[in-house]
């Protein structure tokens, strides 16, 4: 039993649209529970986690911007504070290097 090009072809649309559903992170309001798992482990990469963290609270701005219900979700004000809390080490870090190389000159 051989892969005829067809089945070549549908797995890789699959394959692909798993992978940009998963790059969308909270873009994709119909993520998969492996889309979502995947992109924890990928936030927990130093660096990269800030991107994903960053495109997240993005996503959850600009949704509650444009619909006025999401505004009243509960679970999207805890999401965007959660994110929000997510980036201070990064503000943190990006003000001790500041304090850093301005003590230094």
């Amino acid at each position: 039993m051989g892969w005829s090009i067809d089945d070549f072809n549908a797995t890789s649309m699959e394959v692909g649209q798993w992978c940009w559903g998963t790059l969308e992170g909270a873009f994709n309001e119909k993520q998969t529970i492996s889309q979502v798992i995947v992109d924890a482990v990928v936030g927990m990469i130093p660096l990269v986690g800030d991107v994903t963290a960053v495109r997240d609270l993005l996503a959850v701005g600009i949704d509650m911007s444009k619909d006025p219900k999401k505004r009243e979700e509960v679970m999207q004000w805890v999401l965007l504070i959660v994110l929000v809390f997510a980036l201070i080490p990064v503000a943190m870090s990006h003000r001790q290097l500041k304090v850093g190389t301005a003590g230094a000159a």
